[in-house]
Formats: structure tokens, C-alpha cells, sequence
């Protein structure tokens, strides 16, 4: 697969690579790379997903790692992608 070489192109292929199938409680979500926009980086039912995020996932495109760290408050939830391995995302990709 070709990798994006700009930020328009990397949202463009993140758009194409997010496939929702599924109906009800068997709803799946197949999350693009979040550094290279491939598909099938991390694929998750959606009711299991903040226990899939937690866990490292590595894109087969670009070698990078990545995991969500959620956190829980009285205020609600948050979750950030952290970087866990590979090479350094390119410059014009900032978080």
C-alpha cells in the first residue's frame, strides 16, 4: 500500500481505511493506522473497545505500535493513542 505523504492524503486514506460492519451488539469498527492511515490496524467489537485499545496493536504497512491509555473520572472518560514502537511518525503528522 501506498503511504500518504501529506496530511490531506493521510485523512483522506484514514476515512477510506475506518469500516463499520455489523448490526446491534455485534456492531465491529476496523480502525485505520493512526500514523499511516492503512487498514485493519486494530479491529475491535464496539462493545469491547476500550479493553482493545488498551492492548498494543502494530500496523503490518508501517511497523509502528500504538495503544490508547484511558482514563476514567467523575467527569467522564478520555483516551489518548500513544506510540509504543517503530519509527518516528513523520513530521507532517503532529499529534
Amino acid at each position: 500500500m501506498t503511504q500518504a505523504i501529506n496530511r490531506a492524503e493521510y485523512d483522506r486514506m484514514s476515512i477510506e481505511n475506518m469500516i463499520t460492519e455489523g448490526f446491534g451488539l455485534d456492531v465491529t469498527q476496523s480502525v485505520a493506522c493512526p500514523f499511516c492511515a492503512a487498514a485493519n490496524f486494530m479491529k475491535f467489537k464496539v462493545l469491547e473497545v476500550e479493553e482493545a485499545m488498551q492492548k498494543p496493536h502494530m500496523c503490518g504497512e508501517c511497523g509502528r505500535s500504538a495503544k490508547a491509555i484511558v482514563k476514567r473520572n467523575a467527569n467522564g472518560v478520555a483516551f489518548e493513542i500513544v506510540q509504543c514502537g517503530g519509527p518516528d511518525q513523520p513530521e507532517w503528522l503532529e499529534p
